[in-house]
């Protein structure tokens, strides 16, 4: 028998802090699975009974944007708005 071809290698990995706070991540998952379930839908209307007025004014976002134009960090600033 030929001797095996083995290539191998070790991969370390670092963990970097997250570049922005959430405080509850099933929340977080939560907004963002309703925004983007109906995408043409405005964040009013997708997160109705979720975030008010209130809400979209605390976190600094309209709320006649679409779930497509948030970044992750705006999604984490609505979840993090107190309910």
């Amino acid at each position: 028998n030929p001797p095996r071809q083995v290539a191998s290698a070790v991969v370390r990995t670092t963990p970097r802090p997250a570049p922005f706070a959430i405080r509850d991540l099933a929340r977080y998952d939560k907004l963002a699975t309703l925004a983007f379930n109906q995408r043409r839908k405005t964040l009013h209307n997708a997160l109705k009974g979720e975030v008010g007025d209130a809400g979209f004014a605390a976190a600094g976002i309209g709320p006649r944007a679409r779930g497509q134009t948030l970044s992750p960090e705006q999604f984490a600033r609505l979840a993090n708005v107190p309910v």
